[in-house]
Formats: structure tokens, sequence, C-alpha cells
């Protein structure tokens, strides 16, 4: 995991997020709503990161192991360009 402090001094003010949101992450889809058209995926760290269905080709299920880009969204982080692996 890449840390923070590692990194803020050589990082403008505000960088540190755009550069950590460029790592590829892995997680498993822990539930999709259809309905609303959007899924939460849990990383690693037991983390839940949001997702819209539209954003992804593949068809996910709950369990289904992915890898994903994280970016800063209206509504806090989301999950993008996922993968299933």
């Amino acid at each position: 995991m890449i840390r923070k402090q590692h990194y803020e001094n050589y990082l403008e003010p505000g960088a540190f997020m755009a550069f950590y949101a460029k790592q590829m992450r892995l997680g498993k889809i822990k539930m999709v709503d259809t309905s609303k058209g959007i899924g939460f995926i849990e990383d690693e760290n037991e983390q839940d990161i949001a997702f819209c269905l539209e954003n992804t080709n593949d068809s996910l299920y709950a369990g289904d192991k992915v890898a994903f880009e994280i970016v800063l969204g209206e509504h806090g982080l989301m999950a993008t360009n996922i993968k299933q692996i």
C-alpha cells in the first residue's frame, strides 16, 4: 500500500489523490442492484467502493473478483475501469 506521508513532501497539495487514484486496486463485488444501476466492491482493505453499472462492459455478480481504478466523484470515491479477473 502506498503511504501518503512518503509522497506528500514531493507533490503539490491535492496531487496525492490524483496519483493514488491511478493505481489499480483489487477487490470483489459485494453487491449489485440492477434496479438502481449501482453496485459495491469490497477492496483488499475491506473498504466499500461504489460503482455505476453503466461504467462496465462485464456482467458482474456478488463474489466476482475484479481489478479497478478509483476516481473522486460527486458522492465520494467511485470505482471505474472495472475488469473481471
